[in-house]
């Protein structure tokens, strides 16, 4: 998993609707995701939960497709790495 994701403007929207202490526990659920602690994410209100449900999908799509790529590119290291592109390809 890689160590940055994308915060889409929809969430800040929703974010800013959240009390101080549903912000703090929304970024601390981050924290938890990235740290591969599902077990500690909390949503204990309806808006944190509302919310909650629509980050963390995306997060685990994002980190998928991340962590696709990575093995593409380490496989393609192994084989020397991407192949040289014909002079006439860009044309």
């Amino acid at each position: 998993m890689k160590n940055t994701f994308v915060f889409y403007r929809s969430w800040l929207d929703a974010y800013e609707k959240l009390d101080c202490d549903e912000r703090e526990r929304f970024i601390m659920n981050f924290k938890h995701f990235i740290d591969g602690r599902l077990d500690l994410i909390s949503t204990p209100t309806l808006h944190e939960e509302l919310l909650w449900s629509q980050v963390e999908p995306l997060l685990k799509k994002n980190g998928d497709e991340w962590d696709k790529r990575a093995e593409t590119s380490k496989e393609n290291g192994k084989k020397g790495g991407r192949p040289k592109r014909d002079q006439n390809e860009g044309e």
